[in-house]
């Protein structure tokens, strides 16, 4: 798995979010917010508060997260606070979803590429990706640090698509928040979602999902039916 371009240009492409959908990563993340806003004084969010707002860039999330009228440079010592104890808090509690590891291996010898669109730092990403034994299992990653938008901006599939030398039409986008979904939608690709992470099933179908599912495994009956076209090119 690199950065750049893909090793191989599969004609379908699956990308998925990383926190949420292809790991059970909420929990971590959720901790770390807290404990990092705490060691700087501030109230400890509540799960309500900080759930809707992961997937959103770090930046974002901490000043959503914090009470109203919070500085600049207040917001910008809880980052650095919750990047240096994510490994600490964040990263033990983090495993994979069922199923995840098989589906994507299985998916990558039928021929299809498989991307990991997050908005994470890569170097995260990666450290993430390795804990959850998904290194092998995936043909390209694309952070959002190496973006100028984050979600729910189409910029990280974008340029997902550009590195896989992929169309959109020829693309799918697996995401369990809304700003997956709205991501999915600008960048014009099809967006599904999975109800186990962030977003209920209805906020997602409301985003534009055009097919949601509970559990990972729902998913190849759906990738089936919308791919179909391509298998007849």
């Amino acid at each position: 798995m690199a950065p750049g371009m893909a090793t191989h240009l599969p004609r379908r492409w699956r990308f998925f979010d990383l926190d949420g959908t292809l790991v059970d990563s909420l929990g971590g993340i959720r901790a770390t917010c807290r404990a990092a806003c705490a060691r700087h004084g501030f109230p400890e969010p509540s799960e309500e508060t900080i759930t809707p707002l992961i997937g959103l860039p770090l930046p974002q999330m901490i000043r959503r997260s914090l009470p109203e009228g919070t500085t600049d440079t207040a917001v910008a010592e809880v980052v650095v606070t919750y990047q240096a104890t994510f490994d600490e808090i964040a990263l033990p509690m983090t495993r994979a979803f069922a199923d995840v590891a098989k589906a994507l291996r299985a998916w990558r010898r039928a021929g299809v590429g498989i991307g990991v669109a997050t908005g994470k730092n890569v170097t995260v990403a990666r450290r993430v990706i390795a804990h959850c034994q998904l290194s092998t299992t995936i043909d390209l990653l694309v952070g959002g640090d190496e973006v100028a938008r984050g979600k729910p901006a189409p910029d990280i599939v974008d340029l997902a698509l550009t590195r896989a030398g992929a169309r959109a039409d020829n693309a799918v986008l697996v995401g369990d928040s809304v700003h997956d979904i709205a991501m999915a939608v600008a960048a014009r690709v099809a967006p599904i979602g999975i109800a186990h992470g962030a977003s209920t099933r209805e906020a997602l179908g409301t985003a534009g999902a055009i097919a949601v599912v509970d559990r990972f495994a729902d998913l190849e009956a759906v990738f089936k039916r919308i791919e179909e076209p391509f298998r007849r090119e």
